[in-house]
């Protein structure tokens, strides 16, 4: 197999990040890359979502997934290379919110008084799947958590749509603001200090009667505990945002030759280099082959529709039985007389043609806009199957790094 830049960026890489617009092929783009890192590069490789939409399990062929990496076997498919068998591993998983969080928990209390505390309190059942900005840092967390394991060559991450894929870059930082936060040493204070109880009863008086005296007690109680995890919190956090910025962290930022996903793929692509994160490429998917707007292929389409009787007549004595042509197809037995339907079939062609000549010129306008990064642009075919089982997938990785 040939080495493009897309593949040497799955060959080299520890972590691979993919974002982008919502609907764009983020999932499958994800899924293909950590495949053909698998199968035709012989990595150990672990794929995972944290996009909610929950496609990956669908584009892998496979049933539900979970917060553990189920193996998913390739043994079946052939490396390109050199025709053997695969030497790689696959992996799959999607985000677990509340088995994420007892994780993180139990690692980042002092001690297993202090996470049960935690963890038996009714507040957290609520924070561990409502918390603002908990989605975004337990994914990042667990992004971690796994790379420093050791299991796996790459990780490749699915992420959720753009604007929320800043969110993600932005959670470490955001979860260290939080336990420096005025918020939280005014929820514990109370408990804290007799004295500074004292003078919250006013405020607590009223409170209590609208939310009610237990509530309060479990919410201070909850965070007073919490705040205890802030040394493991606050380490975590930086590690993470070092594992973002390393030199093995690159980014694949997908989109679709339409106005809106490239907006946001150039929104994207400009935060992560402002961030100083390494950009490996954007990724513009299901494009039409250039082949639609030759002078040739548009020639011959205007042609037919222009004129469409002698063409029909050709295809027909091709398809006469007989002929040097193909053979009649299964339910055809008399085609002298279906004249008239093969050109409106072919004429149907033309027009068709026609309308995918116009969608490659948009799609060329869009790669247009994409300009500042033209040496790192991609191009994903449309492929006529819908990716459903880990074939279909691996062709269009195949496919993907073989673009160039």
């Amino acid at each position: 197999m040939t080495r493009s830049a897309l593949l040497e960026l799955v060959a080299s890489s520890e972590v691979l990040v993919v974002g982008g617009a919502g609907g764009v092929g983020k999932t499958t783009t994800a899924a293909a890359l950590g495949l053909v890192g698998a199968v035709d590069l012989g990595r150990s490789v672990l794929v995972i979502t944290v996009d909610p939409a929950r496609r990956l399990a669908g584009a892998m062929g496979l049933g539900a997934l979970t917060n553990d990496p189920l193996d998913v076997s390739i043994d079946h498919l052939q490396s390109l290379s050199e025709g053997r068998p695969p030497i790689g591993e696959l992996a799959a998983s999607m985000l677990d919110m509340k088995a994420s969080w007892d994780e993180m928990i139990l690692r980042c209390a002092p001690d297993a008084a202090t996470a049960k505390s935690i963890m038996e309190n009714p507040i957290y059942g609520s924070i561990s799947s409502r918390f603002v900005q908990s989605h975004d840092y337990i994914a990042i967390e667990n992004l971690y958590e796994l790379h420093r394991s050791g299991h796996y060559d790459l990780i490749v991450v699915d992420t959720p749509p753009s604007r929320n894929a800043i969110d993600f870059l932005e959670a470490p930082r955001r979860m260290e603001e939080f336990f420096s936060s005025r918020l939280l040493r005014w929820l514990t204070l109370p408990r804290r200090s007799r004295l500074v109880s004292s003078a919250f009863r006013p405020f607590y008086t009223v409170a209590e009667r609208v939310l009610g005296s237990r509530f309060l007690g479990d919410l201070s109680d909850f965070f007073l505990s919490f705040q205890s995890l802030h040394g493991g919190f606050v380490e975590r956090a930086r590690a993470v945002t070092a594992l973002l910025g390393a030199p093995s962290t690159s980014f694949l930022v997908v989109t679709a030759a339409e106005e809106a996903p490239t907006t946001e793929a150039i929104y994207l692509a400009h935060e992560l280099t402002s961030r100083s994160l390494a950009l490996g490429g954007i990724i513009v998917n299901r494009t039409l082959p250039d082949e639609l707007v030759t002078l040739r292929s548009k020639a011959l389409g205007h042609a037919i529709a222009d004129d469409p009787a002698p063409y029909a007549r050709e295809a027909l004595e091709l398809l006469r039985p007989g002929s040097s042509g193909s053979e009649v197809p299964p339910g055809v037995t008399e085609l002298g007389s279906d004249q008239q339907i093969m050109t409106r079939v072919l004429v149907e062609v033309a027009n068709c043609y026609d309308a995918m000549a116009v969608m490659k010129e948009r799609e060329r306008i869009q790669c247009g806009r994409l300009s500042t990064f033209e040496d790192r642009i991609f191009r994903a075919p449309q492929l006529e199957a819908e990716v459903t089982s880990l074939e279909v997938l691996l062709m269009l990785g195949r496919a993907l790094v073989l673009a160039e």
